[in-house]
């Protein structure tokens, strides 16, 4: 009897063993199905591809060393200038046309703008010239006590300008704009279902080489986009930070233009097309209307967009970011009956410790169309200070806008009105 009962003993251990083992494969089974069909599903690849890029593109708005624009931070206090310099020779039939152009070779101009964001005060100072004399000049302050403008050749009083009539000079937050944005495309890309989305490999040419890539494709009719839009609407409606920054959302409204609006008669279709984890090719298609191809080719610098009307390119622009500093392209429409060829040359320079700064930018190109031409040149060089103790002048001779004389409104429209007719003379040369 007792070795039976060891026996039984035994043979129960043994069944616990191959239970508690079956329910960890199972679990393990279970666990790896559900990361294969979700970490690695269509949505989830396409996904992870287009935050990858969003994230790029807002680190080189962070960066310094990449990038002019929105790099001062929001506690900052900074003075940017800038000088523009225009060369231009052209040939116009359309007479507006050639008269801006002309105008522009001769005109000259020099920014400033200060931001002092401590203060929460700021300045803009505008000079420009026309054939080496000077065209307009404007002293802009926004301080504390108002906003006030000075046309040094016009008055010798300043004028101080109701607020809500003079646009403010006092930065946007780059995080509030940087939140909503955010927030904007994870409500988007939060609506989408694995259901929209499919892929399989697929050989594509670029520049002559055959690629096996994974082609992700997501497809969206009329009724998924606006549910995805009504989604975004209320997400942002929601969302408390939102609220504040963007101000009372009536959704109920934009619901009603949405459904109204929303009239697709064929599906949206949006291919990526991934090889070694990067996108190589990306299409949009209306049904079977192509409207849009990106194309790189892996390890190199050449980048190429197609435009297309009726399944034909209508627009071919080629971009080849040679080195850090210099960039050419080329933009082709309708065959060659308009061309467009050039190049942006942008040489930075630290001059200390990503705290001054500056930039000398080059910018041309060249235009030929069946019987225009015109070579566009223009110089832009950048200056960008946050070491610069930005201080206001205290300013007590002025006018009041709303208390200026008709004799001073006459003046003002004069002087305007003097410098249109430069613009516009035909004998500007």
């Amino acid at each position: 009897m007792k070795k039976i009962k060891e026996k039984e003993i035994i043979k129960t251990d043994h069944k616990k063993i191959i239970i508690f083992f079956a329910i960890v494969l199972i679990l393990l089974i279970g666990i790896g199905t559900f990361f294969f069909f979700n970490m690695n599903s269509n949505k989830n690849k396409f996904l992870n591809l287009v935050n990858k890029k969003y994230d790029e593109m807002i680190e080189k708005f962070k960066n310094p060393q990449d990038n002019t624009i929105g790099i001062v931070k929001d506690d900052e206090s900074y003075e940017l200038g800038i000088d523009l310099d225009f060369n231009i020779v052209a040939d116009f039939k359309d007479e507006s046309i050639m008269q801006i152009l002309t105008f522009l070779d001769n005109f000259k101009l020099n920014l400033k703008v200060g931001i002092n964001s401590q203060e929460k005060e700021s300045y803009m100072l505008l000079n420009s010239t026309y054939k080496d004399k000077e065209f307009i000049a404007i002293n802009y302050y926004e301080t504390k006590n108002g906003t006030y403008i000075l046309l040094p050749k016009v008055f010798d009083k300043y004028i101080k300008a109701e607020k809500t009539k003079i646009p403010s000079t006092t930065t946007v937050s780059y995080e509030d704009n940087e939140y909503v944005t955010r927030k904007l495309k994870d409500s988007l890309l939060g609506g989408l279902k694995e259901s929209d989305f499919s892929s399989h490999v697929e050989t594509i040419k670029i520049n002559g080489k055959n690629y096996n890539a994974e082609k992700l494709s997501l497809t969206l009719n009329e009724e998924r986009i606006e549910a995805l839009l009504i989604k975004v609407v209320n997400d942002l409606k929601n969302d408390k930070k939102t609220i504040e920054l963007l101000g009372d959302i009536d959704s109920e409204q934009m619901i009603k233009d949405i459904k109204k609006e929303v009239v697709l008669k064929e599906n949206i279709k949006f291919d990526l097309f991934v090889y070694q984890e990067e996108i190589i090719q990306s299409e949009i298609t209306n049904g079977t209307k192509k409207l849009f191809r990106y194309q790189s080719e892996l390890n190199s610098s050449k980048q190429t967009l197609n435009f297309y009307v009726e399944n034909i390119p209508f627009i071919t622009l080629e971009i080849d970011k040679i080195s850090e500093e210099k960039t050419t392209y080329s933009l082709t429409s309708l065959g060659d009956a308009l061309t467009v060829t050039g190049s942006i040359n942008n040489k930075k320079e630290i001059i200390e410790n990503n705290k001054v700064w500056k930039d000398n930018l080059d910018f041309n190109f060249k235009l030929n169309s069946l019987e225009e031409t015109l070579d566009f040149r223009m110089n832009a060089i950048i200056n960008v200070d946050t070491e610069k103790d930005i201080v206001l002048p205290t300013i007590t001779n002025y006018v009041r806008e709303t208390e200026m004389t008709k004799e001073d409104n006459l003046i003002l429209e004069n002087y305007l009105f003097e410098k249109m007719m430069l613009i516009t003379n035909k004998n500007q040369k």
